[in-house]
């Protein structure tokens, strides 16, 4: 994803709200933009063995946002500050 000449790769990332957490993949130029926008989330470099099939397809089609335009429960998250 490219935005302006940046470079974007996408990062997987987790809210942990403490019962749970909620996945999502986010279009960044690096983790720690992403960490320093978005402190709630925490940026996981190694996807997990059980984030595959299914839960993988869920991620990518209902909670994947790029980090300029949050969207949906991204943005949420951001309003509920």
């Amino acid at each position: 994803m490219e935005d302006h000449g940046i470079v974007k790769k996408r990062y997987l990332a987790v809210y942990d709200y403490g019962m749970g957490g909620i996945w999502c993949y986010i279009h960044a130029e690096s983790a720690e933009q992403i960490e320093k926008l978005y402190p709630e989330l925490k940026v996981i470099e190694k996807e997990p063995d059980w984030h595959q099939g299914e839960h993988r397809t869920i991620t990518e089609e209902k909670f994947t946002y790029d980090i300029d335009k949050p969207t949906g429960w991204l943005l949420n998250l951001v309003n509920s500050r």
